[in-house]
């Protein structure tokens, strides 16, 4: 089962023939260099990206240079679902590793929206916890020093992660820069340094190229004020039917 199939299916019960479409759809994939923009702000929008391996983001970029970016992308994530419906992008996705990624094409995509039921509402369950996570990375920005930011995000994909399996013993994949961390929580790369050694120095987690080693994932989380109910990981149709 690909990624994006797994996902879907935390958020709606799909039958086989679902299942076959959504396979069908994926199943001619290409790899993508890191650091590749996918598609870029003002670009026409014609296919859906869909990453299966590896990492990217979300981001904008202001006029003075400034790049702003707003959200992580995981496997089976959908990088721009939205643009079934709109005309041009209103930002760019980027990849941060290698990655493998699918593309659908509009009229598929419509399609499932008119045709398919359980997967219009897993797209839109995937939709929902996208606005609800954007809503905390604002609340993370807004209201938590630098240390509680950086910590709060890495719990964030440490969950996310987990989630579906890339977790092993406390230790995940990060592939991202001291700068992109900065890009990602409003911080300069001193202020993110020095962050990242408060985090370390506290036992809260070790740093090892792109592993990030939390140890114990309920200090971190107190320590971070996090609380993962906004990811939704546990409260989706599937889960609540599993209880």
């Amino acid at each position: 089962m690909n990624a994006f199939l797994r996902k879907l299916e935390c958020y709606a019960p799909l039958n086989e023939a679902d299942s076959v479409l959504i396979g069908s759809l994926t199943d001619k994939t290409r790899l993508v260099a890191r650091r590749t923009d996918l598609v870029r702000e003002g670009d026409p929008t014609n296919v859906v990206h869909i990453i299966l391996e590896g990492f990217g983001v979300r981001y904008k970029m202001v006029g003075n240079g400034t790049r702003q970016i707003f959200s992580y992308l995981v496997p089976g994530d959908i990088c721009d679902l939205h643009v079934a419906l709109l005309a041009e992008m209103d930002h760019t996705v980027s990849t941060l590793s290698d990655c493998v990624v699918a593309e659908i094409h509009r009229p598929s995509i419509l399609n499932i929206v008119a045709e398919r039921p359980a997967l219009l509402r897993a797209l839109w369950w995937t939709m929902l916890v996208d606005e609800a996570v954007l809503r905390e990375w604002i609340t993370n920005i807004g209201a938590r020093n630098a240390d509680l930011r950086i910590a709060h995000l890495l719990c964030e994909i440490h969950a996310r992660l987990d989630a579906i399996g890339l977790v092993s013993e406390g230790i995940f994949s990060l592939p991202i820069t001291q700068q992109e961390l900065g890009d990602t929580v409003g911080l300069s790369i001193v202020q993110v340094n020095r962050s990242l050694k408060t985090i370390r120095e506290r036992g809260l987690a070790r740093f090892r190229k792109h592993l990030i080693d939390i140890p114990d994932i309920r200090r971190m989380q107190e320590f971070a004020d996090f609380n993962e109910s906004y990811l939704h990981l546990r409260s989706s149709p599937r889960s609540r039917s599993a209880r």
